[in-house]
């Protein structure tokens, strides 16, 4: 009976430390100090912010915008939960934001970006958005999605489970070129209009 328990105890310690090590994998203070994360959050907000009262695709990098995305940081409190720089230099993220809803609800956004030697992001690009869900559901079903993304590159394995996964769609697709989501006619495949 003792060689049973013993054997159970290690193999839930065994599976308590995969569990640690995968968490530790992900924490963005691998990465980051406080104040870097916070810079680096900075530069990610104008790729992922809702564009209104006169910021647009065109103008959201510049210099004059930067209050207008510190006002939406205040207000949908932003978080950087998860984040790994994979041997081919991507640097891939899941961001927690405050959804607009009558409970408490918040969404995770996951992708991918490269940096150059000065630090400037490029290659941009917003892999999923997830339904909005409270906090802790969000923690158990996103944590898992960033770890799928991670190591196979995409989610195309839970695309149009929309309990889960709010866009890409088949209406909703992200354009890499231009860093932004864009909706597609189902029956033209034309753009018609962006997020």
């Amino acid at each position: 009976m003792k060689v049973l328990v013993k054997g159970i105890l290690s193999i839930v310690a065994a599976l308590t430390l995969l569990g640690c090590r995968e968490k530790e994998e992900y924490n963005v203070g691998n990465y980051y100090s406080e104040a870097e994360l916070k810079i680096n959050l900075s530069k990610i907000i104008p790729y992922i912010a809702k564009l209104e009262n006169g910021v647009n695709y065109d103008n959201r990098f510049d210099s004059s915008k930067k209050d207008y995305f510190e006002e939406q940081q205040k207000t949908f409190k932003f978080s950087i939960e998860q984040y790994k720089i994979t041997a081919d230099s991507n640097h891939y993220f899941l961001i927690w934001k405050v959804a607009p809803s009558l409970y408490k609800k918040k969404i995770a956004i996951g992708g991918r970006y490269k940096k150059d030697s000065s630090g400037k992001i490029y290659a941009f690009e917003e892999i999923f958005n997830t339904a909005k869900m409270p906090e802790e559901e969000l923690k158990e079903k996103s944590f898992p999605l960033f770890d799928f993304m991670v190591k196979n590159g995409n989610v195309n394995k839970f695309l149009g489970d929309y309990l889960l996964i709010e866009f890409p769609d088949d209406r909703c697709t992200y354009d890499k070129e231009n860093s932004r989501w864009v909706f597609v006619d189902t029956i033209k495949r034309d753009t018609v209009t962006n997020k």
